[in-house]
């Protein structure tokens, strides 16, 4: 898909494995709260207002959960959002 695009495949294996590793109930989602934790383990300088502003440009299946590929979107909407500042 198109936000595949956006990252390398090693990339994609780093954000694969930061995201198993929230992913505590093996549900193929992480909890919405544990989002800027991710991002801060990837190395992003986000506030948690910044976080929740990530969190509303992309529509999530469960608003209190967010899937791989919704977490693959929210990051790399990030990735423009850091370049841009």
């Amino acid at each position: 898909s198109a936000f595949l695009q956006k990252f390398t495949p090693k990339e994609i294996h780093e954000l694969k494995r930061v995201f198993k590793e929230h992913d505590h109930d093996y549900a193929a989602a992480i909890a919405a709260g544990d989002l800027h934790t991710v991002l801060l383990k990837m190395g992003e300088n986000v506030t948690p207002a910044q976080t929740t502003t990530i969190l509303q440009q992309v529509p999530l299946a469960r608003a209190s959960h967010v899937t791989f590929p919704e977490f693959l979107t929210l990051t790399a909407y990030q990735k423009v959002v850091s370049r841009e500042s």
